[in-house]
C-alpha cells in the first residue's frame, strides 16, 4: 500500500513538471521578447534607396535593391559578414558589364539547395546560371509564350525556386488583374507545362493579385512553402507533398475594400506582414500592422513597435520577438543564431 502511494506521488510530480514545462513553452511563444540590434558596419557606401530582397547564404549577404535616382531598376550586391566584429565587407556587384551598364533591369536571383546561383528577369523569365563570375544561359525559361498553361497568364515570374533541371516553382498571375497562384513549371521533351498548385487568395470576395500581394518562400527539404500576406494578418502554409494548406492568423482584418479602386491600396491600408525569411527549421515573419505613413510617424516619435513572429514549417508559433527599430527587410542565418535587418538607412545585426 505504501509503495503504491509513493508511485502515485511520483507520477503526480512528473505530471506537474511536464505541465509546467508545457506552460513555460506556451508563455515563451506568446510573450514577445525584446530584440537588441547593433550596427552592422560596412566598408563601402551602400547607395541604396529601397531593398526588394535580402538573403543570407553561409557568411554571404545578397542584396537586391533599387538605387537613388533610379526608376525601378534593381541591382544585386553581395557582402561577406564577419559575425565576431559585426562588419560587412563588399565583395561583388552582379550582372554588370565592363562599360558600367547592367545585363538585367529587374534581376530575380535564386539558389538551388546546393548553393548554385541562378538568375532570371521578372518579365523575361529565361534562366541563366552563374558559374565563375560568368553568366551561362541554360536554354530554359520558367514560362514563355510557348508554355502549356491552365489559363492566360502574365509572362512574368516572382519568387522562383529550382527543384531540379527543368522543374521550378514560382508565383505567377492571371491576366487583367486576375488572381495569383503558386505554379509548377516542368519541361520534358522540349515541351513545357505550367500547372497551378494553389491559388493565393485570402478572401474569395477579393481575388485580385493586387489585394493579395505578399512574399513567398519555399523549403525544398520539407516540400513546404509559406506566403505572407501584406494587407491581411495571415501567413499561409502550403504542403506540396500532400496538397494541404494551413493558415496562421494574427490580429484582425483591416482591409478596406473601397480602396481597391484607389491609386495605391498599399498606402491606404495597414501593412500586416512586411517581410518574411526562413531557414530549414523556422519561418521568420515581420509583422507591422501599420500603414507606411503611420509607421514612419511612430518611429519619429520613438513609439514604433513591431514583432517578428517565428513559426515552424507546420505553421505553429515557436517564439515572438519585439523590435523598436523600423525594420523593413531582414534575413536569418542558416543556423538561426543571427538576424540581419535593414531600417531604411543602415544594416543591423541581432543575436537571437
Amino acid at each position: 500500500m505504501w509503495l503504491n502511494y509513493k508511485k502515485i506521488r511520483l507520477y503526480s510530480l512528473v505530471f506537474i513538471v511536464m505541465l509546467f514545462c508545457a506552460n513555460t513553452r506556451e508563455i515563451a511563444a506568446t510573450v514577445p521578447q525584446t530584440i537588441t540590434w547593433s550596427l552592422l558596419k560596412e566598408d563601402s557606401l551602400l547607395h541604396i534607396k529601397n531593398i526588394q530582397e535580402i538573403k543570407l547564404l553561409h557568411d554571404e549577404l545578397y542584396i537586391t535593391y533599387e538605387f537613388p535616382g533610379g526608376y525601378g531598376d534593381q541591382l544585386l550586391k553581395s557582402y561577406s559578414i564577419n559575425w565576431n566584429t559585426h562588419t560587412m565587407h563588399f565583395t561583388k556587384e552582379y550582372y554588370k558589364r565592363k562599360n558600367g551598364t547592367h545585363v538585367f533591369s529587374v534581376p530575380i536571383t535564386f539558389w538551388d539547395e546546393y548553393g548554385n546561383i541562378f538568375v532570371t528577369e521578372r518579365s523575361n523569365p529565361y534562366i541563366y546560371e552563374l558559374r565563375k563570375d560568368t553568366l551561362h544561359r541554360n536554354g530554359e525559361a520558367i514560362i514563355s509564350s510557348m508554355s502549356e498553361c491552365p489559363y492566360e497568364l502574365v509572362l512574368e515570374v516572382k519568387y522562383p525556386f529550382i527543384l531540379s533541371k527543368g522543374k521550378y516553382f514560382f508565383v505567377g498571375r492571371q491576366e487583367k488583374n486576375g488572381h495569383q497562384a503558386i505554379f509548377s513549371s516542368t519541361t520534358h521533351d522540349n515541351k513545357q507545362k505550367i500547372e497551378e498548385l494553389s491559388k493565393i487568395i485570402y478572401d474569395k470576395r477579393y481575388p485580385s493579385w493586387l489585394v493579395n500581394h505578399g512574399m513567398f518562400i519555399y523549403c525544398p527539404s520539407k516540400q513546404k512553402g509559406a506566403f505572407a500576406y501584406q494587407l491581411f494578418p495571415a501567413v499561409e502554409f502550403f504542403n506540396f507533398s500532400d496538397g494541404t494548406t494551413k493558415l496562421f492568423k494574427k490580429g484582425l482584418n483591416t482591409f478596406n475594400s473601397k480602396t481597391i479602386n484607389e491609386g495605391d491600396i498599399w498606402e491606404s491600408n495597414p501593412i500586416h506582414f512586411k517581410y518574411i525569411t526562413s531557414n530549414k527549421k523556422y519561418v521568420y515573419c515581420l509583422y507591422w500592422g501599420l500603414t507606411t505613413q503611420r509607421a514612419l510617424q511612430k518611429y519619429k516619435q520613438h513609439t514604433f513597435r513591431a514583432e517578428i513572429v517565428i513559426l515552424n514549417w507546420d505553421g505553429e508559433i515557436y517564439k515572438t520577438l519585439k523590435t523598436t527599430r523600423k525594420i523593413t527587410a531582414m534575413a536569418v542565418s542558416e543556423d538561426g543564431k543571427y538576424l540581419i535587418g535593414f531600417d531604411g538607412k543602415n544594416f543591423l545585426i541581432a543575436t537571437i
